[in-house]
């Protein structure tokens, strides 16, 4: 008994030992997995330009609806990220007229926009053309060796100080607010660096020192010396125009070569997260319209014309009521009339005559004779059948063949038996 408590302790503390043991050796390790793209970035590919506007305390939202053009206000800033989704001239002049009264418009030009002759673009005289450009090399900056030539690919501040650096924190919210909605940031492109010929060079009146954005794509800006709303500030890299201003009224219109630089996927890179702050500085709102979706049909009309639905609706209702089957037509009651016995009475006997129920109208009449006999004709209820036959034919001098018929039990079975027998019928109640 005492070597089993024994035995039982030591395994006890055996298997102590070996918890405390692993809770003091094991190493934990945290492994990040990508897993992609949220839903919600999946659907809004300005998801992270949009966080990270409202991380620096702008008021922003994202719409594919076309119709947040339709209730601007001159203080908000939009961004169209595919302007030839504006195809109707009426919008175009309305946006126009935004513009002139304070608002910021900032166009994203597409394909659709080369040599185009409707649209936001030639209405302004500018054109959108293909510019002759190579498709940049990244290389990586650890290659690029000193900091003088770490410099020369990525810019100089007023101070001496690279861009990169000073606008390195910026840069790190951007990436964070990206990651967070699943991996926004292209894998590899991070420690990469761009030859500064293929980078344009913005530098604002408000901003302490230039910074430099990558527009990728092969769209560039033209316009006639001799256009009345030409670009007062343009930017552009070794291979054309890619970035313009045009001021119309009290507004503003900022010109991009390419929608991409502000998606999630690129936003982190370069100093584009800086752009979008800066442009976004004038307005009180910032609106990113990224889509042509326009609302229902059903819901336009109820917006637009309410009345007419709620009307054409009642007319519905009253020509359903109007053309509805009713049993008899809408009648006052007549309480006070009632019809006689001999109306119902004639009335049962058409019914039964035209349903050719003769038996139940003739067996009444023979029920009837049969208790008057029986009242009249002393000794009839002692009778058998066929004595009472003989009794009614010699009382009534009628042919006792006749009086068989009307007593048989085979019945009526056509209308002309049942008139027969209803003559032969009447004949006895008479003459008894």
């Amino acid at each position: 008994m005492i070597a089993t408590r024994l035995l039982g302790f030591g395994a006890l503390l055996l298997l102590g030992l070996l918890v405390f043991s692993f809770f003091q050796l094991y190493e934990r390790v945290e492994e990040t997995i990508d897993i992609g793209y949220s839903e919600e970035a999946r659907r809004n590919p300005y998801l992270a330009a949009k966080q990270y506007l409202e991380k620096l305390g702008r008021e922003a939202e994202s719409s594919i609806e076309i119709t947040v053009t339709e209730h601007l206000h001159p203080s908000q800033t939009l961004f169209i990220a595919n302007a030839s989704v504006i195809k109707s001239q009426e919008r175009v002049r309305d946006l126009l007229i935004w513009v002139e009264a304070g608002g910021h418009l900032i166009l994203a030009a597409s394909e659709d926009d080369v040599e185009s002759s409707r649209g936001l673009f030639s209405t302004l005289g500018i054109n959108v053309s293909h510019i002759p450009a190579a498709y940049p090399r990244f290389r990586s900056c650890k290659d690029l060796g000193s900091s003088k030539d770490r410099q020369k690919h990525e810019g100089e501040s007023g101070n001496g100080e690279s861009v990169s650096e000073v606008l390195e924190q910026l840069n790190r919210e951007a990436k964070q607010v990206a990651n967070n909605q699943g991996g926004a940031e292209p894998k590899g492109k991070s420690d990469r660096c761009l030859d500064k010929k293929y980078q344009t060079r913005l530098e604002f009146s408000d901003t302490d020192s230039p910074f430099y954005v990558h527009f990728p794509g092969r769209l560039g800006f033209e316009w006639e010396e001799s256009n009345n709303a030409r670009p007062f500030y343009y930017a552009e890299d070794n291979a054309g125009i890619r970035f313009a201003q045009v001021e119309i009224g009290d507004g503003l219109v900022s010109l991009l070569s390419s929608p991409v630089i502000w998606r999630s996927s690129h936003i982190a890179l370069f100093d584009n997260a800086y752009l979008v702050w800066a442009l976004s500085e004038s307005g009180e709102q910032f609106t990113i319209l990224y889509g042509s979706s326009m609302p229902s049909l059903v819901s336009q009309i109820w917006e637009r014309g309410y009345e007419f639905v709620l009307v054409g609706l009642l007319m519905i209702v009253l020509w359903i009521w109007h053309v509805a089957k009713r049993v008899v037509p809408f009648r006052d009651p007549n309480v006070m009339h009632r019809r006689s016995v001999l109306e119902h009475l004639q009335a049962r006997g058409d019914f039964l005559w035209k349903h050719a129920e003769y038996n139940a109208i003739v067996l009444p009449l023979k029920q009837d004779i049969l208790q008057k006999c029986r009242m009249r004709i002393p000794t009839f209820y002692l009778a058998s059948t066929e004595q009472q036959i003989h009794l009614i034919a010699t009382t009534c001098k009628l042919d006792i063949g006749k009086v068989q018929l009307l007593f048989s039990d085979t019945g009526c079975e056509t209308a002309q038996q049942c008139q027969q027998q209803i003559e032969i019928a009447q004949r006895i109640r008479n003459r008894i």
